[in-house]
């Protein structure tokens, strides 16, 4: 747990991120990799010190640690200690870490780059806006928690936050973000394996961005990516042992990309679990790409690979060759949200008909 000079020295952090104008800026952008380009052009072009403040928050800039004294005072070293900033030849800056805004919400979380471990991505914001839609706030539980994106944005919604991750080297970052955002009080982590870290209580929302990678045998990006052969090992874990977690009237929302035939996604170890135990399931079918074709979701899988020993057109076969072997040729996004129900069914939303964006329907 954080002490009161930690917490005091984010509150100032984030008193300079929202009144230097950071804070606004940062929720124009999003998380969108396009709009992300655009920053680091508008960082060029933008005057000072605004500039200078976008790219400390946002890509590893430096500022003089006399600079940094003047604007976070005293919360310097206190920020020094806790590893949120570092003292480097070039100055003061934020390490390997960004801040993002996540729907009225400020994260601290890892650089994009290969080997990371604390994410946030575009999948971490469609995941949210499913949360968005739960308008009555209760008990929730934040599987695969990560940083804690999801969990303080249903905390600012009103809901008691309980979160798990196999990671212990996350929670200070979670810490750290929930008293960034004043939402400690409503946030607990636990670090555990799904619901080995939950007691005998019941949620009105379970919420998961697992590892949802298919990682075809030999092919390895790390665990927070690695979702199996299929995308959906631990996706599978979590529907057939949510039902026994919920309330009546809870919600499960869960996201993954997995591979597919023309018709949908190949989800029946997710969702038989759930109509078995009596729930109406939703699957909105985001985004849907021919393996075959090489493109950009493909490519942007083979890139993962950069700086590992595995040859880009070795990735490409054995995704190819892998959704073969189950009678598939797509690789599709898909959310899906399920409720008990007297009629248990499940529905295929095909928004990628009309949709070429990965999460953005």
């Amino acid at each position: 747990m954080l002490n009161g000079d930690e917490r005091s020295a984010l509150t100032a952090l984030r008193s300079v991120v929202d009144r230097e104008g950071i804070s606004n800026l940062l929720s124009v952008y999003g998380v969108d990799t396009a709009r992300w380009r655009q920053l680091a052009f508008d960082v060029l072009v933008l005057p000072e010190p605004l500039a200078g403040f976008l790219a400390f928050f946002t890509q590893g800039g430096a500022l003089e640690p006399s600079q940094a004294h003047a604007v976070f005072g005293d919360a310097t070293h206190v920020l020094q200690a806790l590893g949120i900033f570092l003292e480097t030849h070039n100055g003061i800056t934020l390490g390997r870490l960004r801040l993002v805004w996540h729907l009225g919400c400020l994260v601290l979380c890892d650089r994009p780059g290969p080997k990371v471990t604390r994410y946030h991505g575009e999948d971490s914001f469609a995941l949210a806006r499913q949360i968005l839609s739960i308008s009555s706030p209760g008990r929730m539980l934040d599987l695969c928690c990560g940083v804690g994106s999801q969990g303080l944005l249903a905390a600012r919604l009103g809901h008691i936050v309980h979160s798990v991750d196999i990671q212990e080297d996350v929670r200070k970052l979670y810490e750290v973000n929930a008293a960034l955002n004043g939402l400690e009080d409503k946030m607990s982590f636990r670090c555990a394996d799904l619901f080995d870290g939950v007691e005998s209580i019941h949620f009105d929302l379970i919420a998961a961005n697992p590892p949802l990678v298919p990682m075809p045998q030999g092919l390895s990006i790390g665990i927070i990516s690695d979702g199996g052969a299929d995308g959906l090992d631990v996706t599978a874990r979590i529907a057939e042992t949510a039902p026994q977690f919920m309330t009546a009237n809870g919600h499960l929302i869960l996201q993954g990309v997995s591979f597919g035939g023309p018709d949908g996604p190949q989800l029946a170890k997710v969702i038989s679990p759930l109509i078995s135990t009596a729930h109406e399931v939703q699957v909105f079918a985001i985004y849907r790409e021919a393996l075959a074709d090489r493109g950009p979701f493909v490519e942007g899988l083979v890139h993962s690979f950069m700086g590992t020993s595995a040859v880009p057109d070795e990735v490409r076969t054995r995704y190819i060759d892998t959704a073969a072997s189950v009678e598939c040729e797509y690789i599709y996004s898909w959310q899906l949200v399920a409720r008990r129900s007297t009629e248990p069914r499940c529905t295929i939303v095909p928004l990628y008909v009309r949709n070429k964006e990965l999460w953005v329907a």
